[in-house]
């Protein structure tokens, strides 16, 4: 679950008051999760060792489905020694997860200040030097957004890019 300001249509999620939900709404994260099975003569490298938890860097390849960058995730990453027929090798599995919308943490901007020209924090009236009561939109330069604009959501990587080795 995540929380969520802003319906399908890119619409504030509003109360019948025209206030935001507290706690925010939470709708499901979507996400498709393809597991991955190989077998390679070698363990993990220690650079697959550190791509888990990273999204890709560039276009790759997993299983039949070609994602462009930051669109997949390596989820999990794990990898037996098998001895079969006379043969030794090891058998890989790594679980990936796919969003379409990418992997970037949208939130939408606002607070209880706002920047002056100078770049200084100020209370969004400065008039009264009083903060407001709740946090107000901001328009993405740290401004008070003008009454009737749309929202301006700040997008935040909170996963690492990486230029995942090969094979896939």
């Amino acid at each position: 679950m995540e929380a969520s300001e802003f319906d399908a249509y890119g619409d504030p999620i509003l109360n019948s008051a025209g206030d935001p939900f507290l706690p925010p709404v939470e709708l499901p994260k979507v996400e498709i999760i393809v597991t991955v099975g190989l077998n390679d003569v070698s363990a993990p490298s220690l650079a697959w060792l550190g791509a888990q938890n990273k999204t890709n860097a560039n276009t790759i390849t997993v299983g039949p489905y070609t994602g462009t960058a930051g669109k997949w995730k390596l989820n999990k990453l794990s990898a037996v020694p098998v001895y079969e027929n006379n043969l030794a090798y090891w058998r890989w599995t790594m679980e990936w997860a796919y969003r379409s919308e990418g992997w970037q943490k949208k939130i939408v901007d606002k607070g209880m200040r706002e920047k002056t020209a100078a770049g200084e924090r100020q209370p969004v009236d400065p008039g009264s030097g009083l903060s407001p009561s709740q946090p107000i939109l901001l328009n993405g330069a740290g401004r008070k957004l003008p009454t009737g604009t749309t929202p301006t959501q700040l997008p935040f990587t909170v996963f690492l890019p990486y230029t995942f080795p090969t094979p896939i």
